[in-house]
């Protein structure tokens, strides 16, 4: 659905889309969730290449990167 609004330049509610999508995931399944994670890569990818937010971008990776550390160590290639 995200990606159909952005076809036709609706970005901002795209985004709104992925946001309420990454909210869902960590209310049903919490933020350490895979699922979760990647909703969070995906909105933070769109941050940055629909709206030029590269700030909001790494916010919200920050945590994305401390969990996969977390899991995987500091040398996988999730974690770098």
């Amino acid at each position: 659905l995200a990606e159909s609004c952005s076809q036709f330049d609706r970005h901002d509610e795209a985004i709104e889309i992925l946001q309420a999508n990454l909210a869902t995931y960590r209310c049903v399944y919490g933020a350490d969730d895979d699922e979760a994670l990647r909703a969070a890569e995906t909105l933070a990818f769109w941050l940055v290449a629909r709206r030029g937010d590269a700030n909001a971008g790494i916010d919200l990776l920050k945590p994305v990167i401390e969990i996969e550390t977390r899991r995987y160590g500091e040398r996988n290639a999730r974690s770098l």
